[in-house]
């Protein structure tokens, strides 16, 4: 069965992806589309059986139903405004076909028309369209114009004499406010006193020795994690003793401590993957909190230059090691969370060996022999530069370090 939230999400990011507009001669090949190739795509991208039909060969509105319905289990329901569910692909097949998906119980999405207010002959990616909005975008549903709601499988059933059911739509991603840069580690005889803190390298953990007595572990997204529950009352220290213990006292009385004394650890450190680790001077652990949190990318690049790029297989890790920017061998190029996943692509999964190039008129492409399948026409911008940077987001720059294009993708809040 399939996901609809993940076609949501997709026809939501390529609404919101200007390099994407309406055009039906192009209607299938990943850059514009058309209303039923939009839908087409988002139902291929959530796993849903389209029959005979495929990404680059979608169905159209005419045959729609025949597809969905009955034999893929889709229900067929009047349109009516009042009873539509997150999901709910919307259907028009006369006099003029038309097609969108409904995000919300009040929004729809959908490929409208060009800048030129027709189907063909426009300008690549989303050149907008006046007072009507977009080409592809977010808009009110109607009251009418739609003959047919087309429900996933799975979905709630409608009777003539049920109330419209309540859904919430697919929930929104909320960006991770980081610590505060700081120190990532204590050397033998340090310690920290109340209120400080160490922090990894990443941000994305914290080791405080608080003001209530109790040391403890803090993830940025989720809060704590692991303590020592020594909260007993102010004024206590975490030592990290010369004969290599760790102790938080109550005056003279050891309120906690691991016994790593005349064990050679040298050095605590506070990991990128939210474990904290007691080392000897040869990077041999002596003690750890066992809190491994998430398994951070490999470092790598973290950008490219003009003329550079991407070859299958080849990325750009963000300096924290938290998100991944790949060429796949699929043809698709993603950004990767690394604990989240996929959270961007350029969809352009139609075969192997293809690269990601800056080309030196400044312009990011994806080629099919010579024939381009992505891009965000950033030629002649004066782009010189593409970073992932700590926050998730993939950023173009001039010199002089202002931007030219994004991906819109902040995931962490720095």
């Amino acid at each position: 069965m399939g996901d609809i939230n993940r076609s949501i999400a997709w026809a939501l990011q390529i609404a919101a992806d200007n390099n994407h507009g309406y055009d039906q001669p192009t209607r299938d090949r990943g850059t514009d589309f058309d209303c039923s190739s939009l839908v087409c795509w988002a139902l291929c991208e959530g796993g849903f059986d389209v029959g005979q039909y495929k990404k680059g060969d979608s169905f159209r509105t005419s045959n729609m139903l025949d597809v969905l319905t009955p034999a893929r289990g889709w229900q067929k329901i009047a349109y009516n405004k009042s009873i539509v569910q997150p999901g709910d692909v919307l259907l028009r097949v006369s006099p003029i076909g038309h097609t969108a998906l409904a995000i919300s119980k009040t929004e729809q999405v959908a490929a409208h028309e060009n800048e030129n207010d027709g189907i063909r002959g426009g300008k690549p990616g989303d050149q907008g369209r006046g007072k009507k909005g977009e080409e592809i975008g977010i808009t009110s549903l109607p009251n009418g114009s739609f003959e047919w709601i087309l429900r996933p499988p799975g979905g709630p059933a409608i009777s003539a004499s049920s109330s419209p059911p309540s859904s919430a739509p697919p929930p929104v991603f909320v960006p991770t406010k980081l610590h505060a840069p700081g120190p990532s580690g204590l050397d033998i005889g340090q310690g920290l006193k109340n209120g400080q803190a160490l922090v990894s390298p990443n941000r994305l953990f914290k080791f405080i020795m608080q003001t209530d007595g109790n040391a403890v572990l803090y993830d940025a997204k989720d809060g704590a994690y692991w303590a020592t529950n020594t909260t007993m009352g102010p004024n206590r220290n975490f030592d990290f003793q010369t004969d290599g213990n760790l102790v938080i006292y109550d005056g003279q009385r050891p309120l906690w401590s691991p016994h790593t004394e005349g064990k050679g650890g040298v050095r605590l450190d506070m990991q990128n993957d939210g474990n904290l680790v007691l080392y000897r001077a040869g990077a041999a652990p002596v003690w750890a909190t066992n809190t491994v949190r998430v398994t951070p990318f490999p470092s790598g690049p973290s950008s490219l230059s003009l003329g550079r790029g991407l070859k299958n297989g080849e990325a750009l890790t963000s300096p924290n090691c938290l998100f991944k920017f790949i060429m796949q061998t699929d043809g698709n190029a993603v950004l990767y969370d690394v604990r989240y996943g996929a959270y961007w692509a350029t969809y352009t999964t139609m075969g192997p060996n293809r690269n990601f190039d800056f080309q030196t008129d400044g312009n990011l492409v994806i080629y099919d022999g010579q024939r381009p399948l992505w891009s965000p026409h950033t030629e002649g911008k004066g782009g010189v530069r593409l970073d992932l940077q700590i926050d998730g987001n993939l950023v173009l720059y001039r010199a002089d370090n202002t931007p030219v294009w994004s991906t819109n993708t902040v995931r962490c809040l720095v």
